[in-house]
């Protein structure tokens, strides 16, 4: 009874970390990174999940690597991969893209605003100076 309820708890971890990788790549597919940044990220993404994995595996089973914990987990990669991924991505971007290109928008209106603002102020700035040079050429005279 304890193995097969460890087992099931093995498959729900295996979908759920390939649900956390789908994630990482959703984050990838909208926000571009250096080959240096992704090798960093997979790093520190596998390196938490193993953690996280003995822990787990710690907690229920003192430790004990069992062959039947290993084969659950890759059953419920699988079984996520067959079945969820693709929707899981789908939905994402779904989600994200109206995001992304709303975030777009603002940083060009950003953008051009900053520019419009900039080049008020050097308007001002140059009027500003020619008063200023006019009164020192009056009060010269």
């Amino acid at each position: 009874m304890f193995q097969s309820r460890l087992f099931a708890m093995a498959v729900v971890w295996g979908g759920g970390l390939l649900l956390a990788y789908d994630g990482l790549r959703l984050l990838r597919m909208f926000v571009t990174h250096r080959k240096r940044v992704q090798a960093l990220e997979e790093f520190i993404f596998w390196l938490s999940a193993s953690l996280i994995i003995y822990a787990l595996i710690y907690r229920y089973n003192s430790g004990a690597v069992r062959n039947y914990v290993v084969f659950g987990m890759a059953v419920g990669m699988i079984f996520y991969r067959l079945l969820l991924s693709s929707l899981i991505i789908k939905a994402g971007c779904f989600i994200l893209r109206p995001v992304r290109d709303g975030l777009r928008i603002f940083k060009t209106f950003i953008k051009e605003t900053g520019k419009r603002l900039k080049s008020m102020a050097a308007g001002v700035t140059i009027k500003f100076r020619d008063v200023k040079h006019k009164r020192t050429e009056k009060q010269g005279d």
